[in-house]
């Protein structure tokens, strides 16, 4: 292939990416999750082999008395586990940042009116008053939940 073809070649190329491909800059890290599920790529095992690689950089690079490039320390820093510590500040507070969503998202929110479901109760551990309140409450719950569900 000639160069004059083969800069044809690379320029439709570049075309049909940009045309088939939304621009990854603008895209959140949720989004490109998902288009990788979409595909079917396992992105928990992606992120892992990306850091196995990078920490073995990191060793050659060591090994051979070099600086460890601080790009490729990031690397490590952000594809590493949410427990494990990161050596860049602010890719830390984004880990941790990370890990405490995950508590936050199982946070379910508290409804505006509470509500008796039902009421369990002994006979005799409740005053005589409390026990026809009880009842009173459970009638009127079975009421509203005979009219919902007309």
């Amino acid at each position: 292939m000639s160069k004059k073809d083969r800069e044809k070649f690379f320029e439709r190329v570049r075309a049909d990416t940009e045309r088939f491909c939304p621009d990854l800059n603008s895209m959140s890290t949720s989004e490109v999750s998902d288009l990788l599920s979409a595909a079917g790529a396992d992105v928990d095992l992606l992120r892992k082999r990306l850091n196995e690689s990078a920490k073995k950089l990191v060793v050659a690079q060591r090994l051979k008395g070099n600086k460890v490039p601080a790009y490729l320390q990031d690397v490590v820093d952000m594809t590493s586990a949410d427990d494990e510590p990161a050596k860049n500040p602010k890719i830390a507070v984004e880990k941790a940042t990370r890990w405490l969503s995950i508590f936050v998202e199982k946070i379910v929110p508290i409804p505006r009116q509470i509500t008796v479901q039902r009421a369990y109760r002994k006979t005799g551990n409740l005053s005589h008053r409390d026990a026809d309140l009880l009842d009173r409450l459970e009638e009127k719950l079975k009421d509203s939940v005979k009219k919902e569900n007309e």
